[in-house]
């Protein structure tokens, strides 16, 4: 895999261990913060993280804290978002808060080419909860010999437009 400029905005416990586990796989990562203390409080729980990770992550036995750290940096600025080629946001949920920030985003980012869809506030991300409706099912029918991995993936690359067992290959099913 080639290395990656990530960008993370909003560095909280969710944020910060994004842009941990993005570094620890080589990629740069960039976490923006809307101030100072943010960014102080985020750089505390990734050093904190990367203190006993080598304890529970195979990506980073024999490393030191500071060589896991090496790849991250963070900002206040935005335009820190100018030469990363993903952005994940990670903000408190507030509409508001995001609207103003996708704002101020789309000066330094070329468009996302996303739609937000805003729903209620619930257990889990909808997105997730179908999805992994697919993944289960799509499982059952290879456990129970109705389909071979390849014929799933045609069947969702023909009729979702994207393949499923890459990703289910990635969890070791």
């Amino acid at each position: 895999m080639s290395k990656l400029k990530i960008a993370v905005v909003g560095g909280g416990n969710i944020g910060s261990s994004l842009a941990f586990d993005c570094a620890l796989r080589g990629h740069d990562v960039v976490v923006i913060e809307k101030d100072a203390l943010s960014c102080e409080q985020s750089r505390a729980r990734i050093t904190e993280t990367a203190g006993y990770a080598p304890l529970f992550s195979p990506l980073a036995k024999g490393k030191a804290p500071e060589e896991m750290l090496s790849n991250i940096m963070w900002s206040q600025d935005l335009q820190s978002l100018s030469d990363c080629v993903f952005v994940v946001e990670n903000i408190t949920e507030n509409i508001e808060l995001k609207q103003s920030l996708y704002a101020r985003m789309s000066e330094f980012i070329a468009p996302l080419g996303k739609k937000a869809v805003v729903v209620k506030d619930g257990s889990g991300f909808v997105s997730n909860r179908i999805s992994h409706l697919f993944m289960n099912e799509a499982a059952f029918t290879i456990q129970d010999g109705v389909a071979q991995p390849a014929d799933v993936d045609a069947i969702f690359k023909e009729c979702f437009g994207h393949m499923l067992i890459m990703v289910l290959k990635e969890i070791k099913i």
